[in-house]
């Protein structure tokens, strides 16, 4: 059985049977001075998990449902925040053996197995930190959203949630302090190999409506997605949702 201890030298976790959302609850005990950077908050269910864009997150027992209470050096990477988290959510997974041929991040920072999610991040600003919430699907979730999603179990992967979580925690601390030491450079190349969808045709839907085509050609300095529009100008996108094409 998992000790508090297996975890990182530093990091706090903080267990919870139900709460609306892990997140919610880091943000609220930030806000009372119970929680500090490198607390953990874990779930077994939440009643009001969410993603993004206010996208609710389906949050049964059996699953991993947890938030990272930590810092950046500058304000304005704080967008890095999501790919650093995305790696170590993907190598976290690929740790209880999920195979990598069919594993991959969506841009951002989802994750997705066999061409449906896996698992999502949510990371939000609270009281000068920052809250990385992350939920993964070890059993997929019943009703309307097995369409789209999928389970650690179907992989082969069978981890405690608790397990799972000690190991993406000991995965974030790595490459956190990589990016806080070498610069978004290194995450954004180890970001690239683990990516769905660079060098092909995708279809962006932006959040307040307008779709664009065009060929997904990697990720600035910033982590923006570059696409190359059928003009032949490259475009920056900040904030949308991708689908491949091909």
């Amino acid at each position: 059985m998992l000790h508090p201890t297996d975890f990182p030298k530093g990091m706090r976790p903080i267990g919870f049977k139900t709460l609306d959302s892990t997140n919610s609850e880091a943000i609220r005990l930030l806000k009372s001075g119970k929680a500090f950077e490198d607390t953990i908050i874990i779930a077994d269910q939440q009643t009001g998990g969410r993603g993004r864009r206010n996208a609710s997150w389906i949050s049964p027992l059996g699953n991993l449902y947890m938030t990272i209470v930590t810092n950046v050096q500058r304000r304005s990477a704080a967008g890095q925040l999501s790919f650093v988290s995305a790696l170590a959510l993907y190598d976290g997974v690929i740790e209880f053996g999920c195979s990598e041929d069919h594993l991959h991040i969506k841009w951002p920072n989802d994750i997705i197995f066999l061409k449906k999610k896996l698992a999502g991040i949510l990371v939000e600003s609270a009281v000068q930190h920052y809250v990385v919430g992350i939920g993964v699907n070890i059993i997929r979730p019943r009703g309307e959203i097995q369409k789209i999603a999928v389970g650690l179990n179907e992989a082969g992967c069978h981890p405690l949630p608790m397990e799972l979580a000690c190991q993406i925690a000991h995965s974030f601390r790595k490459w956190h302090r990589m990016w806080q030491s070498k610069g978004f450079s290194v995450i954004r190349e180890a970001w690239l190999t683990r990516a769905n969808g660079v060098g092909k045709k995708i279809k962006v839907r932006f959040p307040k409506g307008g779709i664009e085509t065009g060929i997904f050609e990697g990720i600035d300095s910033d982590g923006c997605l570059l696409l190359r529009k059928s003009d032949g100008h490259q475009a920056l996108v900040s904030a949308a949702e991708i689908f491949l094409l091909d």
